[in-house]
């Protein structure tokens, strides 16, 4: 990802969902340590973290959270700051009406 692209999703907001341990997994980055999240959090980024395969993975969200926590040592104030963005970001784009 550019720095030129991480300006512009921080900019407009546009919030990614991320599976990190998938991501490794499927050999798209070498480790947690490696995987670009924490960078896109410090440049202001809206991202969420999730599971996209967790049978596969053999966890679930929760463990998905405890995994990267300790990866990358965020503070529990920033995971916290991880699940509310999933849900705002899931109401924004929730229909309403019929």
């Amino acid at each position: 990802m550019t720095p030129a692209l991480i300006r512009r999703l921080a900019a407009e907001g546009v919030c990614l969902d991320l599976a990190p341990s998938s991501n490794v997994l499927l050999g798209l980055v070498d480790s947690l340590a490696a995987h670009p999240l924490p960078k896109l959090l410090a440049a202001g980024v809206a991202v969420t973290l999730n599971t996209d395969i967790p049978l596969f993975l053999g966890y679930d969200l929760v463990e998905e959270y405890i995994r990267c926590q300790r990866a990358w040592a965020l503070p529990d104030d920033q995971v916290r700051w991880l699940a509310a963005n999933s849900l705002d970001h899931a109401l924004r784009t929730w229909p309403v009406g019929p």
